[in-house]
């Protein structure tokens, strides 16, 4: 079994994310997987813990999307397991449980968990999605960026270690 690190994860998230279909979709996921990596890396170093997972958690957390819309985290890890990687517990935790009403069991899932919402407030992800869709935003964009704006203050608010 491989240990994944950085470089592989970040071309596997963007091999991925070309089979995602319809295109914009993909185009969304490259941009929110890099986002959330990054706001998870700041939390870390914040909280004096080691920040190297998040990065690689950002980018692989929802390739499953390219295999299974509903059960994309699953997925996600289930195609690295068949590409020959082993992962870590807590690189699991990050993945399996990143979705809304999940229960991370290790601090970096939590952390992971929160960050997943939270990229959500970046220009670059409103960007593509004011890009890829209209303006006035229609009902279902509007409708997501009120569901993980909710639930990230709700993670935030609730957080505890």
């Amino acid at each position: 079994m491989k240990t994944l690190i950085l470089l592989e994860a970040k071309k596997i998230a963007l091999d991925m994310f070309e089979k995602v279909e319809p295109v914009e979709h993909g185009d969304f996921l490259r941009i929110h997987s890099e986002k959330v990596g990054k706001v998870a890396v700041m939390i870390a170093r914040i909280m004096q813990l080691d920040d190297e997972i998040f990065e690689i958690a950002g980018w692989i957390h929802d390739i499953g999307y390219s295999e299974n819309f509903e059960n994309h985290a699953d997925f996600s890890i289930s195609i690295l397991e068949r590409m020959g990687y082993e992962l870590s517990d807590v690189l699991s935790d990050c993945v399996s449980n990143h979705g809304n009403g999940m229960d991370p069991k290790t601090i970096e899932g939590k952390i992971f968990q929160v960050a997943d919402k939270l990229s959500i407030f970046d220009i670059e992800i409103i960007g593509s999605m004011l890009k890829n869709g209209s303006f006035p935003l229609e009902d279902g964009d509007i409708d997501f960026l009120k569901m993980m704006s909710e639930n990230a203050l709700k993670l935030v608010k609730n957080f505890s270690k």
